[in-house]
């Protein structure tokens, strides 16, 4: 199977949210029970479903319950400094800064540097802790200044 990132699929214009409701919640309920779920095909057979594929399943449901577009894709693929880009929604050049520092690895087997999907996981990982821990010191210095004690009035702004 080759490594290429599948096009986002995007949740039908139909509101199924009542139908994928009751998935989610038919799944929840056999995940807990001695059962373990099935696919039944067109023919009438049906196959049991690894734990794995249906939480893979439950998470593609539920993204798309929340209309959101889902793009399935293994964690080894490797991605251009472009397609990278697109993934953390950054420009292309914020990208070749931090590749160039290191931030994030890369290989270059010819002229142009591949990112593995799971660096580029670990780093958007890795910022979004240091936003956490940042914003958290924020509210620590702002806590300390007493600029969260409430007023009997607001306060205009202008």
């Amino acid at each position: 199977m080759s490594e290429v990132l599948m096009d986002p699929v995007f949740p039908p214009e139909k509101s199924l949210d009542s139908d994928l409701a009751h998935w989610l919640s038919e799944i929840g309920r056999r995940r807990h029970s001695d059962g373990g779920a099935r696919l039944v095909l067109g023919d009438g057979k049906s196959v049991e479903v690894p734990e794995e594929v249906v939480e893979v399943l439950r998470r593609v449901v539920e993204a798309m319950a929340a209309n959101q577009a889902v793009a399935v894709a293994p964690v080894g693929l490797s991605l251009t400094s472009q397609q990278a880009a697109d993934f953390l929604g950054v420009q292309r050049s914020f990208v070749t800064c931090l590749l160039d520092s290191g931030e994030i690895p890369s290989d270059k087997p010819g002229r142009h540097r591949l990112i593995r999907l799971k660096d580029l996981l670990d780093y958007r990982e890795n910022r979004a802790e240091q936003c956490r821990e940042s914003l958290t010191r924020l509210v620590e210095i702002g806590e300390d200044a007493g600029m969260y004690e409430g007023t009997a009035t607001p306060i205009p702004t202008r």
